[in-house]
């Protein structure tokens, strides 16, 4: 399966025609022991890593704890198959049962690979063009008033009235925004991209201490993983040894 491919576009700006290529994303449905566990969405190269990444960022098995891994290409993405040592086998079992739906990284609530590929109806053909310039227009003419709709620029938010919820998604696109956000935000909750910006930054977290001090209400709500990263662990496994002595510290 291709990992790189190539595509074509039309600029809405220029009209002109546009190639580049992109990395390849497919349907993965991970199981162990042939139990589902999760499908993501993943470029199809280096699965095996990938596997170890996932079972050991989930707090399922070590890489001493996986005995095989088996990428099968099927017809809707791709088989990601793993077997556990008995030990981590029957942890993994038991955690199962606790379970109230899939609560693994991915497609929320999805473990087969027909139920993420599904087929999508074809839209009959028509004359009908929206353009560009129509949507911009459109959304300037929005209700302002309207605060969830957040089409203000961060420039124009009053972040000392606001509470703010910052790095569920955004990639590196949140650093430059986290020095306002840890000096002005009147309450804030920092989430995976934000909180390893931080962990990456001595100013951040001297600005994040500082929140602490002057009494404004923070909420982190890092995975095991990004708690190490906070607390400058190299892994999640002393995280996941004491959870509670890692909430602590954090």
């Amino acid at each position: 399966m291709e990992v790189i491919r190539s595509a074509s576009a039309q600029s809405l700006t220029t009209g002109l025609a546009l190639a580049t290529t992109i990395p390849t994303e497919t349907a993965v449905a991970l199981s162990y022991d042939g139990t589902a566990q999760a499908v993501l969405m993943a470029t199809p190269a280096d699965l095996e890593d990938f596997a170890c990444g996932f079972s050991m960022t989930e707090g399922i098995a070590t890489l001493d704890e996986i005995e095989q891994i088996a990428v099968t290409p099927v017809a809707h993405g791709i088989d990601l198959r793993i077997w556990l040592s008995r030990a981590a086998g029957t942890r993994y079992m038991s955690r199962r049962r606790g379970m109230v739906g899939p609560v693994g990284c991915g497609l929320c609530g999805l473990e087969t690979l027909e139920a993420a590929m599904r087929a999508v109806p074809v839209v009959a053909a028509h004359d009908f063009v929206i353009t560009a310039a129509q949507i911009d227009a459109a959304l300037s003419e929005l209700d302002a008033q309207q605060p969830e709709l957040m089409l203000r620029s961060f420039e124009a938010l009053a972040l000392e009235q606001l509470t703010v919820v910052c790095g569920c998604g955004g990639g590196m696109a949140v650093r430059p925004l986290l020095a306002p956000l840890l000096q002005h935000a009147a309450q804030l909750v920092l989430d995976a991209d934000a909180l390893n910006a931080i962990a990456d930054s001595a100013p951040l977290q001297k600005m994040l201490q500082k929140r602490s001090e002057r009494g404004q209400p923070t909420v982190l709500t890092p995975h095991p993983l990004e708690a190490a990263r906070l607390l400058g662990h190299t892994g999640a496994a002393a995280v996941q040894a004491d959870r509670l002595m890692a909430a602590n510290a954090l």
